[in-house]
């Protein structure tokens, strides 16, 4: 995840500290998450919206 601003308000916004350095570790943590998750959900055949 780079530094950029929209990332720096983002983590502002949400009351964590955009200058230490484990607020990053932790997010990008969360974002290999999501992109694991997406990529399994497509690999087994989900559909990532929900039909109604």
């Amino acid at each position: 995840m780079g530094m950029d601003s929209v990332d720096r308000q983002a983590l502002i916004d949400a009351g964590l500290d955009p200058d230490d350095p484990q607020v990053w570790v932790v997010q990008q943590r969360i974002s290999d998450l999501l992109v694991c998750y997406g990529i399994m959900r497509t690999v087994s055949g989900h559909s990532a919206v929900p039909e109604a």
